[in-house]
């Protein structure tokens, strides 16, 4: 969560792809950001997540937090029980936003790579696998030089033969 206009600029400028943001419309507020697992989808996330991010989204803005209701941010009136609940885990911490960003954008890229990397090898092995058919059934390695023997170079003596 940002505490003010500077903190969620770098909140926005480092944010991931998969990472969902609340804020009270067209009011000074703090941005609560929620970042999902992989393969989630912001539109099945739990309704109850979903306001409770609203409420605290809505408990940080000075102008926000007096009004009944708010645009963008649907909680229709500030309930105490949930602000308190969630400041009991309150958790602040100071992480290098760049760098957790540079960081998954690695891992992101090593994957990309990795699954690239998969398909080139099946391709290969496909090809290979293709081509040994192939030289299978038109007998392309039956008839070797390399591999035939002349009779020439027989050590059979032909007086032994009768």
């Amino acid at each position: 969560m940002g505490k003010d206009k500077y903190e969620n600029e770098d909140l926005i400028k480092h944010g991931f792809e998969e990472d969902v943001w609340f804020h009270v419309d067209k009011l000074s507020s703090a941005h609560v950001y929620l970042r999902m697992k992989k393969g989630q989808t912001w539109d099945n996330l739990p309704e109850a997540l979903i306001n409770d991010l609203a409420q605290l989204t809505k408990a940080n803005s000075i102008e926000g937090n007096k009004k009944d209701n708010v645009k963008k941010v649907l909680v229709p009136a500030r309930e105490n029980a949930i602000i308190n609940r969630l400041n009991k885990t309150k958790n602040e911490e100071y992480p290098d936003l760049q760098m957790q960003k540079v960081n998954h954008l690695k891992k992101k890229r090593a994957e990309e790579r990795s699954v690239e990397k998969s398909k080139n090898e099946k391709f290969n092995r496909d090809y290979e696998e293709q081509k040994r058919l192939e030289d299978l059934i038109t007998y392309k390695n039956v008839l070797l030089e390399n591999e035939m023997k002349s009779n020439k170079e027989c050590p059979i003596d032909e007086e032994d033969f009768m």
